[in-house]
């Protein structure tokens, strides 16, 4: 069966970059072989769906469509709630659960499409999208079942007798002390079960869910789930779910533009400091003063070289920046890490697949959401100093990247989570997945 052959992918996912930059990567992977695509996502990521080749865009709209700038008029209260299971709690209830529907309009609408009826469709998500369970769970709002892949760019979710859940800060308590947790967890997520599971029956499913733990829902009801991380970066478990697939990182999914002036005498060339990145990420929690401020500071008294990739952060008008200092508002990871020796960050899970990806160590100080959890996976590698604080302060990275530099184990343990992600082709891995599930639902 020819790749190119009538095969349309359709990409879901929620409009936040971290989100959607696996989902571009292998878009643009598969283009040149001939397969199509559209991407259902918020109007903020249009202009970077514009240049993948033959790829269509479709607007979600809703708080589904909201990007993280706007996010925090769109959905007030979010900062009432402390870091943490509460606030993760009410990101469900708040933000990915009411993002459902909309994502299941916007499915609808295209999955109506007459011209789309003779393609062989194969549904893409990011992990954070709920809507598809109305496709996989035989709504009849849906002309027809398709094939449905999600793409997880984040630590394991599934509950595990293994482990304690993922956002509580901690692997593995012991088996009974798992349960326990992973009950307290379930019931903590109930409000937001309860509402999503009020929004399918509004879609009429006819199969009913097969869980009420909505972590396990993400991961249990797509035919194939991808984990884009090798298993290295998890804690062992022996009750992963069958439909499970870790596929290692995607490369080339990083927006490109022209690289700053002095990139190639500061960043290649200077071979006589080391390197040290720090990025803010792209999420709405991003304040310079949490990690990237701190960074600054403690470099201008370490002999080093550092390059600052500000994102969608605000930098203060009066913070005068040392002379071993540059910043940049955007440089693809692909092109910066191969050079650095430390990559600071606040625990967004691309950041740190690419980095250790690239063999590079780390420096962490996220808190926030899913940060907990990405941080702990991180430092239990070897390859990362986890600071364990949305806000650790000047002295604090300053002896963590110290401490980096002047240990040897952690550029170690980094090079044997490289050679961990380069046993993975994940393009092709993705791809295989597709196929399979197209031979399955369109053998006839």
């Amino acid at each position: 069966m020819s790749p190119n052959n009538n095969i349309h992918l359709v990409f879901v996912c929620l409009p936040y970059y971290g989100h959607f930059r696996n989902l571009r990567a292998l878009a643009l992977h598969l283009a040149p072989k001939g397969y199509t695509s559209m991407f259902l996502t918020g109007r903020v990521l249009e202009e970077h769906i514009s240049s993948i080749p033959n790829a269509e865009f479709h607007a979600i709209e809703g708080t589904g469509g909201t990007g993280t700038k706007a996010l925090p008029a769109k959905v007030p209260g979010r900062y009432e709630h402390a870091k943490g299971p509460d606030r993760s709690a009410w990101d469900f209830m708040n933000i990915f659960v009411p993002s459902a529907e909309d994502q299941i309009i916007a499915l609808k609408e295209v999955l109506n499409d007459p011209a789309l009826s003779s393609k062989r469709i194969v549904v893409i998500h990011e992990g954070l999208v709920l809507g598809t369970m109305a496709l996989t769970h035989d709504s009849p709002h849906f002309p027809r079942r398709v094939p449905v892949i999600s793409v997880g760019a984040y630590p394991y979710p599934g509950n595990s007798k293994d482990t304690a859940p993922v956002l509580m800060g901690v692997s593995n308590l012991g088996e009974e002390q798992n349960l326990k947790m992973n009950e307290m967890f379930r019931q903590a997520l109930m409000p937001g079960f309860k509402a999503f599971e009020a929004i399918l029956q509004k879609y009429e499913i006819q199969k009913p869910l097969p869980s009420d733990k909505l972590f396990d829902l993400m991961v249990m009801t797509p035919d194939i789930s991808l984990q884009m991380c090798p298993t290295e970066m998890e804690p062992p478990r022996s009750d992963v779910f069958e439909n499970v697939r870790f596929i290692g990182a995607l490369s080339g999914g990083n927006a490109k533009g022209p690289l700053p002036d002095w990139f190639d005498s500061f960043v290649v060339q200077d071979k006589s400091k080391p390197l040290v990145v720090v990025v803010g990420g792209t999420w709405m929690d991003v304040d310079v003063n949490d990690i990237i401020v701190p960074t600054i500071e403690a470099c201008s008294t370490l002999d080093v070289r550092l390059v600052v990739c500000e994102a969608d952060a605000v930098m203060p008008a009066d913070l005068q920046l040392p002379p071993n200092v540059r910043t940049a508002k955007w440089i693809a990871f692909d092109d910066l890490f191969p050079h650095a020796s430390i990559v600071v960050a606040n625990g967004g899970y691309g950041a740190i697949c690419q980095a250790f990806s690239h063999g590079v160590p780390m420096v962490l100080a996220g808190t926030v959401g899913d940060h907990i959890a990405t941080t702990l996976r991180a430092e239990e590698t070897g390859a990362a100093i986890n600071l364990k604080s949305q806000t650790p302060g000047t002295q604090r990275v300053k002896a963590a990247l110290q401490e980096v530099l002047s240990n040897s184990v952690y550029r170690s343990r980094a090079l044997e989570m490289q050679k961990a992600f380069a046993k993975h082709d994940a393009a092709a891995e993705a791809e295989q997945a597709i196929l399979e599930l197209v031979e399955k639902f369109y053998s006839d």
